[in-house]
């Protein structure tokens, strides 16, 4: 139905049912205009309640980073100056199931560099 042909519709209709059907057609406009008023107030008290959400969330961020690097730095994981992560220590990486293993005569299983380590140490 086209705009033109509605409104004339409603033309016709006000000049067959009367003045009382004008106004209630004034109150249902009201009704409308008032509801799309009330909704734009909405969105905008929701607009605010996200924005705030998102600096909540960006702000969590940004603790959670400094304490998960001061906390790895605390675990020795980040270096001081912070440039190379994880250090390694080629002690503690070793594990006992090497030593198991040689005790069981399994020399051969164990990565070769494991086995010059031990016999430099030894």
């Amino acid at each position: 139905m086209h705009s033109s042909r509605a409104s004339s519709f409603v033309g016709a209709a006000i000049r067959t049912r009367g003045p009382r059907f004008k106004s209630q057609l004034k109150t249902h406009e009201k009704r409308i205009n008032e509801f799309a008023r009330v909704q734009e107030k909405d969105s905008e008290k929701v607009r605010a309640k996200m924005q705030a959400k998102s600096e909540n969330t960006r702000r969590w961020w940004q603790n959670f980073k400094t304490c998960k690097t001061t906390v790895l730095r605390n675990c020795g994981k980040i270096h001081k100056n912070e440039k190379r992560i994880l250090r390694q220590r080629p002690e503690k990486m070793k594990r006992s199931s090497d030593v198991s293993l040689e005790s069981e005569g399994l020399k051969g299983l164990i990565p070769k560099r494991v086995e010059e380590r031990k016999i430099r140490r030894a």
